[in-house]
């Protein structure tokens, strides 16, 4: 990792935009503290493209996992005959009216 000042990175600007794109990690600081990091996208991409193909989504499967869940949803009222609640079951319209 190499440290330059600020000033020093406009002065050689593409020289450390070459650095940071071969590998190099590049930190901009000022006044001594560190402010960015300049390092390559390139990397970065080539490992995501690695993974290009390795997952899918399966569609079907994430629809009925939603059946499945919104079937526990409706399914009943899971509230006590005490609870201040009690009587009122989710509606599908999302109005909060009692149930029957």
């Amino acid at each position: 990792m190499h440290y330059i000042d600020y000033a020093e990175l406009e002065a050689n600007f593409e020289q450390y935009i070459e650095r940071a794109y071969s590998g190099e990690e590049v930190v901009i600081t000022r006044d001594g503290k560190p402010l960015v990091k300049l390092v390559a996208l390139q990397p970065v991409l080539q490992r995501i493209g690695a993974l290009k193909g390795q997952y899918t989504f399966d569609a079907s499967a994430s629809n009925a996992m939603d059946k499945e869940i919104e079937d526990l949803f409706y399914a009943g009222n899971p509230l006590t005959e005490g609870s201040t609640a009690a009587g009122l079951t989710p509606t599908k319209s999302g109005d909060g009216e009692k149930g029957s």
